[in-house]
C-alpha cells in the first residue's frame, strides 16, 4: 500500500494497514472500519479495492478459515466419544438417534472425501497438461 507522510507515521500507517486488513477479512462494514481507523468510509472503500489490501485480506481470510478447522477438527474426537457414550444409552431411541447421527456424518464424510480426492486428482492431471503445453510451446 502506498505510504504517505514521514517516516515515524509509518508505524502507525502498519497498524492502521493491519486493522484494515483484519476487519476486511471478517466481513466489517466500511463504515465499522472508518470509525476503527479514523478514517472516512469512502477512504476505507477506495483502500479496500488495492490489489495488495485484497491480496493481504484474502490471506487473512486463509489464515481465519484454517484455524477454524484446526478447531474444529480438535473437537471432532470430543463429539465421537460422547456419540460412542450414547450408543451404550440403555434407551433404545437415544441409541438410534446417535446411530442414525454417526451413519448420516459418516457417510456425507465419505463422499466429501472422494470428491477432494477426485479434486487432487484432477488438478495434478491438469499441472501435467500445463507443463506438457509449456514444453510443447518451448520446443517449437
Amino acid at each position: 500500500m502506498a505510504r504517505r507522510g514521514k517516516s515515524d507515521g509509518v508505524s502507525r500507517n502498519e497498524g492502521r494497514d493491519e486493522v484494515l486488513v483484519s476487519a476486511l477479512a471478517v466481513g466489517q462494514t466500511h463504515e465499522a472500519i472508518g470509525q476503527l481507523i479514523g478514517r472516512k468510509p469512502d477512504t476505507v472503500r477506495h483502500l479496500a479495492v488495492d490489489p495488495e489490501v485484497r491480496r493481504r485480506v484474502a490471506e487473512r481470510r486463509r489464515e481465519i478459515a484454517a484455524l477454524a478447522a484446526a478447531r474444529s477438527t480438535a473437537l471432532v474426537e470430543d463429539a465421537l466419544a460422547v456419540l460412542e457414550e450414547l450408543l451404550r444409552d440403555p434407551l433404545a431411541t437415544v441409541r438410534f438417534r446417535a446411530a442414525n447421527a454417526v451413519l448420516q456424518h459418516h457417510f456425507r464424510f465419505a463422499a466429501e472425501v472422494t470428491v477432494l480426492e477426485d479434486i487432487h486428482e484432477l488438478r495434478s492431471e491438469l499441472e501435467q497438461l500445463r507443463k506438457q503445453t509449456a514444453n510443447g510451446v518451448e520446443a517449437s
